[in-house]
């Protein structure tokens, strides 16, 4: 009979050996997979072996589908960034649904690089993505309302760029600090620059959307960030 000690032994042997395995993060809810950059690395990588050996390409919402199967809570906008990367990366099919409506595909292989880079680096992308909006809206208060909406007429004076760029700038670095309170991945601090330069030249553009600003953003960042695996996180 296992006595009291040895059965806590043999939990905490278990629970370490699955550490080791990267099967911790089966079946377990999405706070405990984001817990660490580990945690994330490791299901991420599950969630290849669930892919291993299918030769289709699916949308955002079948990978959702598939991705709730080892993690029933796992977020559906967490699935959508990363297809938003592989576009950016130009990856990603596009085939129409009978209503002419485009629908996005990836095969597995391709679409699980994606993945990891945008799970690894996530708390950044949605950082960022909020302060490219703030400090746009703040830039444009005179002239576009905050939500930035297509339509918005461009300033015309260089110095407008210059402040748009300051502005984005100091908003990202405050929520950058506190990534690297946290310990998380975080581009280089060059790359941020150039992307922040390259959205902030969207400004001259009529009529001027959003979408467009953080597209010029996502692509300069993505040159720059590291195979988590290898990368070091803001420790």
């Amino acid at each position: 009979m296992i006595g009291p000690r040895n059965r806590r032994n043999f939990f905490q042997n278990s629970d370490f050996d699955s550490v080791l395995r990267g099967t911790n993060t089966l079946l377990r809810e999405y706070e405990y997979v984001k817990a660490t950059p580990q945690n994330r690395l490791s299901f991420v990588d599950r969630f290849g072996e669930v892919l291993k050996g299918r030769n289709a390409s699916y949308t955002a919402t079948e990978y959702h589908h598939l991705v709730e199967l080892i993690c029933p809570d796992f977020p559906y906008d967490v699935i959508a960034r990363a297809m938003d990367i592989a576009e950016c990366r130009g990856k990603v099919s596009v085939t129409y649904d009978d209503n002419g409506l485009a629908k996005p595909k990836l095969p597995g292989s391709m679409f699980i690089p994606c993945l990891r880079i945008c799970f690894s680096y996530l708390e950044f992308f949605e950082l960022s993505h909020h302060a490219l909006r703030e400090g746009f809206a703040k830039a444009y208060s005179q002239t576009c309302n905050s939500e930035l909406q297509a339509g918005c007429t461009a300033p015309e004076e260089s110095g407008d760029e210059k402040e748009i760029t300051k502005t984005v700038s100091e908003t990202l670095s405050n929520a950058i600090n506190k990534l690297q309170t946290d310990g998380l991945f975080i581009p280089p601090e060059p790359a941020i620059e150039r992307a922040i330069r390259a959205a902030c030249k969207h400004i001259h553009e009529t009529p001027m959307s959003f979408p467009d600003v953080y597209q010029s953003f996502l692509t300069e960042i993505l040159k720059a960030v590291e195979d988590p695996r290898t990368a070091r996180s803001s420790y």
